[in-house]
């Protein structure tokens, strides 16, 4: 059940599908006979029992569903990303990521959702990208950072190419951000 509401959310990362699970466990239970006690786990889950169970899903997944990005060069090294867990108290810290919509395609040109979640406050904002183009990366996150209650202060990100880029470090130091 746990593999089923996770492909049906868009494979999204564990702390993410736990927050999710009560949200889609109204949707799973008109598809299937749920017992109770199996609800009762799905709401009890932690995020990394998550993993555990679904790892072999996402080995078999990742070539296909997460291995598109590709690592930045020389700018990961100045944009102020922190790739490891962030431990803040103060909200303006999120982590930001670009979720395709291309249901596997790998060509053309198709709608992304970038998403933006305050790690303090579990805010969350999202805004559409055509495409993984740099620009078009960078305007729905300046359109995220208008929209924010609180001031940006610090991304986290993976090191795609869509965030590791010329628009991204400009875009961080102009604001000085960490």
């Amino acid at each position: 059940m746990l593999k089923a509401i996770w492909e049906a959310a868009d494979f999204p990362w564990s702390v993410r599908l736990k927050a999710l699970l009560p949200l889609w466990l109204p949707w799973a239970k008109q598809r299937w006979a749920i017992p109770p006690s199996v609800e009762q786990q799905l709401l009890a889950i932690s995020p990394r029992t998550i993993d555990r169970r679904l790892k072999p899903h996402k080995q078999r997944l990742s070539r296909r569903q997460y291995g598109r990005t590709k690592p930045g060069t020389l700018l990961k090294h100045h944009i102020p990303i922190k790739a490891d867990r962030w431990e803040v108290t103060a909200p303006g810290f999120g982590e930001i990521d670009l979720v395709d919509h291309g249901g596997g395609a790998t060509d053309g040109s198709y709608l992304h959702s970038l998403n933006f979640t305050d790690i303090a406050s579990a805010w969350t904002e999202t805004r559409a990208a055509l495409g993984k183009s740099q620009y078009g990366v960078h305007k729905a996150l300046e359109e995220i950072a208008a929209a924010l209650p609180l001031l940006l202060k610090g991304l986290d990100s993976d090191n795609g190419v869509e965030f590791i880029n010329g628009h991204l470090f400009r875009y961080c130091q102009a604001r000085g951000m960490k």
